[in-house]
């Protein structure tokens, strides 16, 4: 039978397979600035370039959480437009600054796969990295979603931390 609906259901995700989300996109002034009126932040690293530039920055860099929405949501397409739920994000880590102008990018690897007990949902996960144009990896996460089923699937279920280590949020 042929699908007649967007986006990966259970049965299309294969554990090991990469996903390269479509369309690369530039972020811009604007919606850092749209992003800071809209949330109320106020971190001057992300609104003060004076400030930016004394932390050894050449201007103020782009919101981190602006950056994790940008880059997953380009994932929705191929992850989660099918799926009940995003169950959670294990491991985020934003590996580097991100400046007005750059070109954001997602790919994301199927990392593991399990059917419930009912036969009539499961969760697949993936792990999803963003980059910028200057091939910057700024972002890092796994990612949890459940899905309706009807095929039973064998179960790799992947290692995922209670907490992060605090070595791994500091950059060595």
């Amino acid at each position: 039978m042929a699908k007649t609906n967007p986006g990966n259901f259970f049965e299309d995700f294969e554990v090991g397979s990469e996903l390269v989300h479509a369309v690369p996109r530039t972020i811009t002034e604007g919606e850092a600035a749209m992003y800071i009126g809209l949330t109320g932040s106020r971190y001057p690293l992300h609104c003060s370039a004076e400030f930016a530039r004394s932390l050894g920055h050449p201007r103020e860099t782009i919101n981190d959480l602006l950056v994790f929405h940008i880059v997953f949501g380009k994932t929705v397409n191929d992850v989660s437009l099918n799926a009940v739920a995003n169950l959670g994000y294990a491991g985020v880590r934003f590996m580097a600054p991100v400046y007005s102008g750059d070109t954001l990018r997602s790919i994301s690897k199927v990392v593991g796969k399990k059917e419930n007990s009912n036969g009539k949902t499961g969760v697949v996960w993936v792990k999803t990295v963003g980059t910028t144009n200057a091939a910057r990896r700024c972002s890092n996460t796994t990612v949890g979603s459940w899905f309706t089923s009807g095929t039973p699937r064998p179960r790799l279920v992947p290692t995922i931390g209670r907490q992060c280590q605090r070595r791994s949020l500091l950059r060595i």
